[in-house]
C-alpha cells in the first residue's frame, strides 16, 4: 500500500476483515506492485493501520486530525474507527454558531449520526442566533438536513420521546447488528429485527 510515496505492508485477510472496501482495491492487483492510494496523509494511513491490527490512534493524533480519520475510515470501511473518531470529535470539538452549519453539512455528508444529532440539539438551542448568522444565511439548506431539524423539533415539542443516537447504536450493538448509518436507517434496522427506535 502507497499513500503519497510512502510504502506500508499490510496482510490481505486482515485487511478483508477490518478494512473491506481497502481490500477489495487490493482484490486483482499485481502482488509485486504497491496499490497506490491518492489523498491519503501517511501519518494518518499508519494510524488507522495500527488501529485495523488491532492497536489504538496516538491520543496526540485524534484532536486536528477528527475528520481525517473520519473520512479515510468512511472510504476503507473501517466502521468502528469511524464511529470512535466521530465520537471523539463530538466531544472534543465544541459546536458554535459560527461552525454548526459546517458541522451539519460534513456529518450529513458522511452519515455522522451522532455529530448530526448533536449540530441539530445546538441548532435547537441557539435557534435565534443560528438562523440569523451568515453562515445559515448561505447555506444550501438540503432537504434532509432541513427535514431532521424540524422532525426532531416537532418530536421535542410535542413531548414524544426522541432515541438519541447512542441510545440506537447501543440496542443494535445488543443485537449484534450494524451501528453505522443515518437516524432513519438505524430506526429501520431495529424495528426490522423487533425492536422499537423511536
Amino acid at each position: 500500500l502507497r499513500p503519497e510515496k510512502h510504502q506500508f505492508f499490510a496482510h490481505y485477510l486482515v485487511l478483508k476483515k477490518c478494512a473491506p472496501d481497502l481490500a477489495s482495491m487490493c482484490e486483482g492487483c499485481d502482488k509485486s506492485e504497491p496499490l497506490q492510494l491518492a489523498d491519503v496523509d501517511p501519518d494518518i494511513f499508519r494510524e488507522i493501520l495500527c488501529y485495523v491490527y488491532g492497536g489504538k490512534v496516538a491520543v496526540g493524533k485524534w484532536k486536528a486530525n477528527h475528520r481525517d480519520f473520519i473520512d479515510v475510515a468512511d472510504k476503507y470501511g473501517i466502521v468502528n474507527l469511524k464511529l470512535e473518531a466521530e465520537t471523539r470529535y463530538v466531544k472534543e470539538d465544541k459546536i458554535t454558531v459560527d461552525n454548526v452549519v459546517d458541522k451539519l453539512l460534513y456529518a450529513d455528508a458522511k452519515n455522522c449520526a451522532l455529530l448530526k444529532e448533536h449540530a441539530i440539539v445546538f441548532v435547537m438551542i441557539k435557534t435565534s442566533d443560528v438562523f440569523n448568522s451568515d453562515s445559515f444565511q448561505n447555506f444550501p439548506k438540503p432537504e434532509s438536513i432541513v427535514k431532521e431539524i424540524f422532525t426532531i423539533a416537532n418530536l421535542s415539542l410535542t413531548n414524544k420521546s426522541v432515541c438519541s443516537i447512542e441510545d440506537l447504536r447501543g440496542r443494535l450493538s445488543e443485537k449484534n447488528l450494524d451501528i453505522d448509518g443515518s437516524r432513519e436507517v438505524l430506526i429501520a434496522r431495529l424495528e426490522k429485527k423487533g425492536g422499537t427506535g423511536k
